[in-house]
């Protein structure tokens, strides 16, 4: 599979907690968008909530991105 391949790959890249927190934010969002059409549940709901998660989840990896140096300033914000 395509995810596994990539999941593998980010553990790879992975050099501290942040990326590890970022890899299981990505793979909860993953399984929650298989649940919903698993469960054909609301469709407007499951996309407004995958929507604010991925951006959440993109502003947390571009501020980490920005300052590899400085973790503990990020990891202070969860």
């Amino acid at each position: 599979m395509v995810i596994t391949r990539r999941l593998q790959g980010l553990i790879k890249q992975s050099r501290g907690v942040i990326q590890i927190c970022l890899l299981c934010i990505s793979f909860g969002l993953y399984l929650s968008f298989v649940s919903v059409v698993v469960s054909g549940g609301s469709w407007a709901t499951g996309g407004i909530y995958l929507d604010l998660m991925a951006r959440q989840t993109a502003q947390d990896a571009s501020s980490w991105r920005r300052s590899p140096g400085d973790q503990q300033f990020v990891a202070r914000k969860h």
